[in-house]
């Protein structure tokens, strides 16, 4: 742990030494989760027919509700990166006061393998005035990666409403596929081979605003492209693909904000029979 001398401000995290991130891989279920020392447990899980989950169980019951900031911090070797806003999340009363699901797990897991590290800021449950922050470390991230993706490409899905309306995310200027990215789509074409009543495939590259318009359109088609070839690699048959692109002009939030543009570089997947 990491404990603050000043009073007013207590800050929760693993050690360089006492960092570690442990997948458990079981039948319709993947665990990514880190100890936090005297705070609890962060845990990532992945099931069938269900989104992304985050949750921290705590060591001692949160005593009342209320609101938590989350900001990524860059580690002390990423001196070129700047902390960035991840969003706000409400706590909750009892043992596993933060609950998270979806876009918002899924960003935060993003970051992690990005090298950042998600923090969420709130005020002490004991008296609300001093504040307290929780870390989840980027150190031996990996070590527990590997077999949570793994897990999670191999993720039997069932279920037509789990991928036929999905969103890949991609870093600002890039038009690669991130590790996660993948995994999700491995979960998608594995799902086509069971199900073939698909009849079409409409992938959408987007981006935010930054940067001139026209190289936007360009990036977002390449986007699209990218999950285009790497479905078609997978032998997703490619006469039921459609792709289009849209740069900047359909955002999904403002960009007025880093949240915002993070939600609005993606590629949307739609799926109909």
């Amino acid at each position: 742990m990491s404990l603050s001398a000043r009073a007013e401000y207590q800050s929760y995290a693993a050690t360089l030494e006492s960092s570690s991130w442990s997948a458990i891989s079981s039948k319709g279920s993947c665990e990514l989760s880190h100890i936090i020392p005297y705070y609890g447990i962060a845990t990532f899980v992945r099931r069938i027919d269900s989104d992304m989950v985050f949750f921290i169980s705590t060591n001692r019951e949160e005593a009342r509700s209320g609101k938590a900031h989350i900001s990524s911090y860059p580690t002390g070797w990423q001196s070129s990166q700047q902390v960035r806003e991840v969003g706000s999340t409400r706590m909750s009363k009892g043992r596993r006061p933060f609950y998270i699901k979806g876009e918002m797990a899924l960003r935060m897991l993003y970051e992690l393998e990005e090298g950042m590290q998600p923090t969420f800021s709130y005020g002490d449950w004991a008296n609300g005035k001093d504040q307290i922050k929780v870390t989840l470390s980027t150190v031996k991230f990996r070590d527990g990666l590997d077999e949570f993706l793994g897990c999670v490409a191999g993720l039997p899905p069932y279920e037509y409403d789990t991928v036929s309306d999905m969103v890949i995310f991609f870093a600002s200027g890039s038009t690669g596929l991130s590790r996660m990215a993948r995994a999700e789509l491995d979960r998608l074409t594995q799902y086509l081979r069971y199900d073939p009543k698909v009849k079409s495939i409409m992938i959408a590259g987007h981006t935010d605003s930054d940067g001139e318009m026209d190289k936007n359109e360009v990036t977002a088609r390449k986007r699209a492209d990218t999950v285009e070839r790497y479905l078609l690699d997978f032998g997703v048959d490619s006469s039921i693909i459609t792709t289009d692109a849209f740069g900047e002009r359909r955002p999904m939030e403002s960009n007025l904000t880093p949240k915002g543009r993070a939600k609005n570089r993606r590629v949307s997947i739609e799926l109909s029979k």
